[in-house]
Parts: C-alpha cells; structure tokens; sequence
C-alpha cells in the first residue's frame, strides 16, 4: 500500500513540476516543459537503478525474478509516476502514435506488475538503466535542433552520433544479452517473459528508426545537399528559379525542408496541434523516454 501511495505523490510531483515550468518559462512551448521532467526523471532513475543493480545486487543477468528490495520498488514507483503523467500529456496534446502510446503502456504494466507481485526488481531496473542512460542526448538533440544557430552545427552532429552509439549498445548488444538470459532462465514466469519480449522488441523499433535517419542525413542527404550549395553559392541572386524563392517564403513561415529517399528536395509544412509540433517515430523526436 505504501509504494501505491508513493505512486500517487511521484504523479503528483511531477506534474507540479511541469506546471512549474509553464510559469515560470510562459514564452516556451509545452513541449520544452515535458522534456525538461523527462530529461529530470531519465537522471534520477539511471542514478537510483545504478546503485542498486551495480552496489546493492543482485546481478540481473545471472539471477533474475528475485525479490525486491526496498529500493527497487521505490524507483519503479517514481518511474510509474512519471510514465502516468507522460501518457496523460501525450493523449491530451496527441503528440505520440500507437507504437509510443504502446511502448508507455508497456512501461506503465512493467513497473506495475514489480510492485504487485514483489518481484524482478532487479531486471526491471536494468532496463531502466539502460534505456533512460540515453535520454538525456535525446533531449539535447531536441534542444538543439530548436536554436537555429546550432542546428547545423559540429555540436548537433557530435550528439547525434553519441545517441546513435549508446542506444546500440545499451539497447541492442546489452539488452540482447539480458533478454537472452531472462528467457532462458527457469525462474521468470511466462507473463513476465512475454513482456520483456514486448519491450525488447520495441527497442528494435526504435534503433531501427534512428539508423534510417541517421542514414538518411549523414549518407544520402549531406553530399546531395553539399553539392547544390555549392552550385546555389555560385549563382547570382538574378538566377534563382522563382520556385526556389517560394521555397524560402514557406520557410519563413515555419514549414521545413527535408530530403525524401529520391534525394529530391520536399518542403513539408510543420503540422502543429495545440501549438505544438506533432513527433513520429520515424524521425526519432517522439522518444522523449528513451526507452
């Protein structure tokens, strides 16, 4: 009943804290709010989960679906709080698709099902570690990518890799490891194994998504986009085709440009609901949990 209760406050608090934010920053979209409690709460669980699955045990990778220690089921209970309020933000701002909404409820079950049956404590902050170690650069290249100055920049294309890096390894290499030895185990029941294939398999949804677009702007846009500027700075402003100019007009107004996978230059215009910018998957901004 305890850590139910404690459940109840964590929501509490950290919806507290985003409205906070809304005060005290008003000119800032919700969005930049909702990313600052994310990246907060990813720094508080990967410390919290750090200590117990590297300082106190047991070691989630030889003993799996042990009891739970009294610090094991505080940080899921905080991480419950905040997947309840993050999947409430999401459904009335409609920001997330399906495979988020689903990845929360996955989260939402994990961390209920530790602190119904008092057990897999220790897995289940494994994978917390794992996954939310990333979310802080996920933020970051968020933040970036809103200063127009440093979009473009060696910083943005520093922490994109680094993102790209760590979620390999802490939710390809790692994770398979971890999953591969839970299944295997004889002592996690088989709802407990069903998810945990659940949530291994939407990692792989998400890396995927962040290798195609990393592959997209780093391997087939940058030469093509090279070599127009390099032609475009050549030419006088007499001989830019008027479609170019319109082009820039729309920029003006907020939409953006992109590359599809023909390599052809698409002005896309930003879809805004409730003023604020709608994420997919598929261009990696929608994971602000990291997981």
């Amino acid at each position: 009943m305890l850590m139910y209760l404690i459940v109840f406050v964590a929501l509490i608090l950290w919806s507290c804290f985003y409205l906070a934010l809304n005060l005290w920053f008003p000119k800032l979209k919700c969005e930049w709010h909702c990313r600052v409690v994310t990246c907060v709460h990813a720094i508080i669980i990967v410390a919290l989960s750090a200590w117990s699955v590297f300082i106190l045990g047991p070691w989630p990778f030889y003993e799996p679906a042990m009891p739970n220690n009294q610090l094991q089921e505080f940080t899921c209970a905080i991480s419950l709080g905040y997947f309840l309020f993050d999947f409430i933000w999401c459904i009335y701002f409609r920001t997330e698709g399906p495979v988020m909404l689903f990845h929360h409820i996955l989260s939402m079950v994990g961390n209920m099902y530790v602190l119904y049956y008092g057990s897999n404590g220790g897995e289940m902050l494994a994978t917390l570690f794992g996954t939310e170690i990333t979310n802080p650069l996920l933020q970051l290249r968020w933040f970036i990518r809103q200063n127009a100055n440093l979009s473009s920049s060696f910083l943005a294309t520093a922490v994109d890799l680094a993102f790209l890096v760590m979620f390999t390894i802490m939710r390809i290499i790692i994770a398979t490891v971890l999953f591969y030895n839970y299944q295997t185990h004889p002592r996690p029941d088989t709802f407990a194994k069903v998810g945990s294939v659940s949530i291994y398999l939407i990692g792989w949804v998400f890396w995927i998504a962040v290798v195609r677009y990393a592959w997209r702007k780093y391997v087939l846009q940058s030469p093509r986009k090279f070599k127009r500027d390099t032609v475009k700075a050549d030419l006088p402003a007499s001989a830019i085709p008027p479609e170019l100019v319109q082009k820039g007009a729309d920029l003006a107004r907020g939409d953006s440009t992109s590359l599809d996978d023909t390599g052809d230059s698409v002005v896309r215009s930003t879809e805004t609901q409730n003023g604020l910018v709608h994420r997919s998957v598929a261009g990696t901004d929608g994971d602000r949990t990291g997981i």
